[in-house]
């Protein structure tokens, strides 16, 4: 994976856990106190300026009451031959 295609997946990510977060009305300080992830760390995650643990991307799931896979949903298709 180039340096760019994990830029882009960070991106992706960090739109999903924004958009679902926004969607249940949750501000970052209110998601922080409810996954127990520091409130900077979140922010960094939506940016997509910090790689995560797969434990974190469960975690931050948990956090917003949805399916880890609907955080993961990214639109990329790997299946496909290049």
């Amino acid at each position: 994976m180039t340096e760019e295609e994990r830029k882009k997946i960070l991106l992706l990510f960090g739109e999903n856990i924004k958009k679902i977060r926004e969607d249940k009305q949750l501000s970052l300080l209110q998601a922080d106190y409810q996954s127990n992830i520091d409130e900077s760390n979140i922010s960094k995650y939506e940016h997509g300026k910090r790689d995560l643990r797969l434990s974190t991307i469960f975690k931050i799931a948990k956090m917003l009451k949805t399916h880890p896979k609907n955080l993961l949903d990214l639109g990329i298709d790997y299946t496909e031959e290049d």
